[in-house]
């Protein structure tokens, strides 16, 4: 949202001390406060209440009155994650933190950086008459927010449980929701949207949604305030058995002007007695203005309907459109209808003026004529006055219209008992007793005017689903109406597939290329950079399939580009392998044979701000095409495979895998781009959209056709992930030390490589293996093998068994174990390599145990079990002490290595020779002849990784000394752990980071050394912020473990969830 919202009056009074609000959101500004949902009387009462995003609109604030109720200390710092947000207040509660409550994916949130408790008893401008109701803004109506929502929930008068609306589901990942207290417990899995029809069951078996209650799924164009919380009583059947309930009209044929969905079910019993049935739908009847009540009744004929100057006007409706009036001389007129003295008139209306005297409806014994009236007529206190001849004036300022919002309005009289009512959405506004009418035979409708006269009481505004029973008052009592929400500043709504359960990229604000970019509305998907700024977006491409997405060079300075690169791309700086189409017609690129990084040649047509570039990368050809207002330049064929006919061939050699798309400005220039991945064809409205297409999954919509074969880069388009759970995988178990000797640690899996450090006072690190059941080493340390029962007692079946040492259960202590599978404790025989060694192997997630004992010859090659060549390896030599551990990463080169227990930077292998400078191969691993990987005679471990997709990343970033845009990292998943090194200069430590130990990385940080005993360390500046697809580096030049400028670090990090089943964070 930009500077639009959402709001509606309240026509009646619900519960304003107790009630519940809850939505799914994604936000997309995090620089700016921002309102997302709340009430008032009017924009400049001081009586308000609303939650907004604050702090630069990372944290939550709930506030009202002048008074915060709560804040939360944790920041939302992630651009790619949708929150499910829920609020209930109940101030009846005699606890007063019990008042207002935060959940946060199902967690009650219980820290604050300040809170007051709400009065006892006390009222919220929540739900009340003449009430205010919004979302999207601020109570003063501004602040509004850049905001991506949906399922929006409002319920009066119950307070309910995260559980109506969501649930964690199994084996899709995991979050933690351990504290600084170290509870440390994994869900059962993420948390994930209810289906909306089993929240509205459970809703209405607790009470109800009460009058002022909402569903909203902001899902359509048609009507993007619709509210589904109820089945509406409309004349046609509606898109409301959908999954996620859409307005419009059921599918159907409009050459039969819809009468093959008239909607026949029958709650009130009154259909046999319906006598006019006026939709006012484009492509129904008599071209809008026929009459349907004799299809329903199943008889008859219909109504004759003359029209005199209404139209059929599109309109955010039930139905898209609604009989339009406009205020000057439009009304419409029915013929004769077999009148009863009990009878109902109801209708939908809508006001575009606010005056006293406009007659929206009106009934009467002929038209013309003053005899046997009735009128529902305006006040301009936005009030009614409604007449009936025989009774007078039935009620003077009653009800409650607000201009541009719809109402529902009822008028029936029941003649046997003597009772008149009018009904206001659903509430009983006005009552009298003891009247009696007689009707003529047959009566007559009009609307739009005064009945008597045609000239007089005009209205201004719409009519929808207006109908007349004679024989019934088909209401008794109060009933159910939708409550829908007006759009406010909407004139297109910009609704998305973009959902929490299908998740499509954007432009990443967290990313360091974008140090000057201004974001834009449409979530994240319209940026604007300085010179020379690159701006990717939250996602790593797969590495299979074939994708699609297009932008939009909206502003041009210079001559700005888009396409691919290694997501290593520097700022100013295209020495990293890209691949770009810019403005010029030139393809700037680097490649196997075309040319040195950032060469150009003329490849394609030029284009300018009115076209659309397409961008379709073959990742399992590793083929790059681009396309100008649908027709691919350099006469390529997307469809031409490992042809690759008129494309650029992206080489992992050069480019690496992890390639991300980017925009790019030019030199000395200010560039605006606006990007879509299928959920915004229009691109923010720039674009007039007649046609859009969906990829072969139906997913997305583009405004050119999509090649054959190729898809959005939307998360249920993603590949299915080798790993969908990691934690069967990888698990970080945190426990409390001191229960007894030979303590069992459940991991819910059998543990090969168990990494054990006792956080809370200075011990040193414990690495025990399958390979040498019992023993232990300590990476704080250069010593061998050692054997104590007080430490270990080996694997498990589903975890591990540790002794009484205080380094692995001191009483009272807060104890981590990183927990890794390998292939099990059997090690099979792998003669791949010159020397027998023995393995036990993951080729699953990539991690493999080798033993062996070396030769002392330099050259020696030992095979490994892995599937690909490992990216990072970690070696010891077991059996003596005294040698140092030996790393190898596939970023810091062949012919260098670092020390695990130690703070070094990288070494050479020439003067040390650890792997005899070769890098590792698909199947075996090359060792040197220094002792510390292959001494003579001794006993060896080799513990090797390499990526799995959404699992686990192995890679590299390059620091640049700054807090808010430090570099970001996108790995394909949200990280559950990581360490880091930097490896270019200086003596640092190796920092390791998990979400056990500290779920919101963004507060506050528990940080242990893989290289040190030290007890871990709560860091009073946040180092690193985990989001949902990668990770974020927030510390300065003042911390050179984390981000020195210009320096290089590696890391390897495991996944909490793959990026397809990212939602819930």
């Amino acid at each position: 949202m930009g500077n639009e919202y959402l709001k509606r009056q309240c026509t009646t009074t619900g519960d304003r001390s107790v009630w519940t609000w809850a939505g799914w959101v994604k936000n997309q500004n995090h620089l700016a406060t921002a309102g997302i949902f709340g009430g008032h009387y009017s924009s400049s009462d001081a009586n308000y209440i609303e939650l907004l995003w604050t702090s630069g609109g990372n944290n939550l604030t709930f506030q009202g009155s002048s008074t915060v109720y709560f804040s939360t200390e944790e920041g939302y710092r992630d651009n790619a994650g949708w929150l499910h947000i829920m609020v209930t207040v109940n101030t009846h509660e005699p606890v007063g933190r019990d008042r207002c409550k935060l959940y946060i994916n199902g967690f009650q949130n219980n820290y604050y950086s300040s809170q007051s408790d709400m009065s006892q008893n006390g009222e919220t401008p929540m739900s009340g008459r003449a009430r205010q109701m919004f979302i999207g803004a601020r109570a003063s109506e501004s602040d509004y927010s850049k905001m991506l929502v949906t399922d929006c929930f409002f319920v009066d008068d119950v307070e309910l449980s995260p559980e109506i609306f969501g649930y964690f589901k199994r084996e899709k990942g995991g979050t933690q929701y351990g504290n600084t207290a170290y509870d440390g417990e994994y869900t059962e899995g993420l948390w994930s949207p209810r289906k909306p029809s089993v929240i509205i069951k459970d809703i209405n078996e607790r009470g109800g949604f009460g009058p002022n209650g909402y569903y909203l799924p902001l899902n359509d164009h048609l009507n993007p305030g619709a509210d589904h919380h109820m089945v509406p009583d409309t004349i046609f059947k509606m898109n409301t058995e959908l999954a996620q309930p859409k307005v419009g009209i059921a599918t159907t044929s409009t050459a039969n002007a819809f009468t093959d969905v008239l909607k026949l079910d029958d709650p009130f019993n009154a259909n046999q007695y319906l006598k006019y049935a006026l939709p006012g739908v484009r492509d129904g009847a008599a071209g809008g203005f026929g009459d349907y009540s004799n299809l329903i009744v199943g008889s008859g004929t219909s109504v004759a309907i003359t029209n005199n100057g209404a139209t059929i006007s599109d309109e955010h409706s039930f139905y898209g459109s609604a009989m339009y009036f406009d205020g000057s001389n439009d009304y419409v007129d029915s013929g004769d209808l077999a009148a009863d003295e009990t009878f109902c008139v109801e209708a939908w209306l809508k006001f575009s003026s606010q005056a006293d005297g406009e007659r929206p409806i009106n009934l009467g014994n002929t038209h013309n004529n003053a005899t046997g009236y009735l009128y529902i007529e305006t006040k301009g206190n936005n009030t009614f006055k409604v007449r009936q001849q025989s009774l007078g004036i039935l009620g003077d300022d009653i009800g409650r219209y607000d201009l541009g919002q719809w109402v529902h309005v009822a008028y029936t009289h029941d003649n046997t008992l003597q009772v008149t009512k009018f009904y206001v959405n659903g509430t009983c506004v006005k009552a009298a007793h003891g009247n009696t009418w007689t009707a003529n035979s047959t009566m007559v409708v009009r609307l739009g005017a005064d009945q008597s006269n045609a000239s007089a009481n005009l209205f201004h505004g719409y009519i929808q689903d207006a109908r007349v029973y004679f024989g019934t008052t088909k209401y008794t009592e109060d009933f159910d109406v939708p409550h829908p929400y007006r759009p406010v500043g909407i004139e297109s709504f910009r609704t998305s597939p973009h959902t929490p359960v299908n998740d499509y990229p954007c432009f990443n604000w967290m990313n360091n290329y974008s140090t000057s970019a201004t974001y834009g509305s449409a979530g994240n998907s319209v940026v604007t950079t300085a010179a020379h700024l690159t701006s990717a977006v939250d996602t790593v491409i797969p590495k299979t399939g074939k994708w699609y997405w297009e932008y939009n060079a909206s502003t041009i300075d210079g001559q700005p580009m888009g396409g691919i690169a290694n997501q290593s791309l520097n700022e100013n700086n295209l020495s990293n392998y890209c691949a770009l189409y810019r403005t010029s017609g030139e393809l700037i690129y680097s490649s196997d044979s075309d040319g040195t990084p950032g060469s150009t040649s003329s490849w394609g047509a030029t284009y300018t701000t009115s076209d659309i570039i397409g961008v379709a990368y073959d990742a399992d050809n590793r083929k790059l095409y681009f396309s100008k207002n649908g027709t691919f330049q350099n006469s390529g064929d997307p469809t031409s495979g490992s042809t690759g006919t008129g494309a650029i061939s992206i080489s992992a050699a050069n480019y690496g895998y992890d390639l991300v798309p980017i925009v790019r400005s030019s030199s000395s220039s200010t560039e605006g781009f606006k990007i879509n991945f299928g959920q915004d064809p229009s691109f923010d409205e720039n674009e007039d959209v007649t046609t859009t297409y969906l990829d072969a999954n139906g997913n997305g919509r583009f405004h050119s056709a999509v090649p054959t074969g190729y898809l959005a880069l939307c998360t249920q388009n993603l590949p299915e992930p080798a790993i969908e759970d990691p934690r069967d995988h990888f698990l970080t178990k945190t426990y409390e030390g001191g229960a007894y000797d030979e303590q069992p640690v459940k991991v819910g899996f059998r543990p090969d490589l168990v990494w054990i450090k006792n956080r809370s006072g200075q011990h040193s690190w414990s690495w025990c293996d399958s390979a040498t059941q019992g023993k232990y080493l300590k990476t704080n340390s250069t010593d061998g093998d050692a054997f104590a029962d007080t430490v270990f007692r080996g694997m498990g079946q589903l975890g591990f068994n540790i002794g009484s040492s205080s380094r692995v259960n001191n009483t009272g202590d807060n104890i981590s174990a990183f927990c890794w599978k390998a292939g099990g404790p059997t090690y099979a025989t792998n003669n791949d390599g010159s020397l027998t060694s023995y393995i036990s192997a993951n080729t699953t997630a990539g991690f493999s145990i080798i033993k062996y004992t070396g030769n002392g010859s330099a050259g020696t090659t030992i095979g490994h079990g892995l599937n690909s060549a490992p990216e990072m390896i970690i070696a010891k030599r077991t059996s003596a002490n005294g040698t140092n551990w030996v790393v190898w990463h596939r970023d810091i080169g062949d012919g260098k290595y670092l020390e695990l227990n130690t703070s070094q930077a990288y070494q050479n292998q020439s003067s040390y020779n650890m792997f005899n400078s070769t890098a590792p191969t698909d199947s075996v691993i090359t060792l040197g002849s220094l002792s510390n990987t292959n001494s003579n005679g001794s006993g060896h471990r080799i513990w090797a990784w390499h990526s799995v997709e959404g699992y686990s990343r192995i890679g590299s970033y390059t620091g640049n000394g700054t807090h808010d845009e430090g570099p970001f990292i996108t790995v394909g998943f949200r990280p559950a752990w990581i360490m880091v090194k930097k490896y270019t200069s200086g003596s640092e430590d190796w920092p390791i980071l998990d979400v056990a130990r500290c779920p919101n990385t963004a507060h506050s940080q528990t940080i242990v050394w893989a290289n040190s005993d030290a007890a871990e360390q709560n860091n009073g500046i946040n180092r690193l912020r985990f989001s949902s697809t990668g990770f974020k580096i927030t510390s300065t030049s003042g911390d050179a473990r984390w981000n020195s400028d210009g320096e290089k670090y590696i890391y390897m990090c495991f996944a909490e969830q793959p990026a397809k089943y990212k939602l819930g964070h």
